[in-house]
């Protein structure tokens, strides 16, 4: 019995599938970076190193729209129109 305990407590320790987070807090189905085709784009600011977890980036902000994320585009110096919220 004890085996099987620890076995299920390690499996669970190990496996986040099931509670695996949301990549970016702001879900909007029509933002660019729920774009399946740009998603995983390497270029693209929401995949950037620095620009990813900014707090203030639109794809971390539940109540960002478009207005916001083109003028956070803007600011950070993003010239692509592709990244911009159309």
């Amino acid at each position: 019995m004890k085996k099987l305990l620890a076995i299920l407590v390690l499996s669970l320790v190990w496996c986040n599938v099931g509670f695996a987070e949301d990549e970016f807090e702001n879900q909007d189905i029509f933002a660019p970076w729920n774009d399946t085709l740009m998603q995983n784009d390497i270029f693209a600011p929401w995949n950037d190193t620095l620009m990813k977890d900014d707090i203030f980036a639109p794809w971390n902000d539940i109540l960002s729209g478009p207005e916001d994320t083109n003028q956070y585009l803007r600011e950070q110096g993003v010239s692509d129109t592709d990244y911009y919220w159309k």
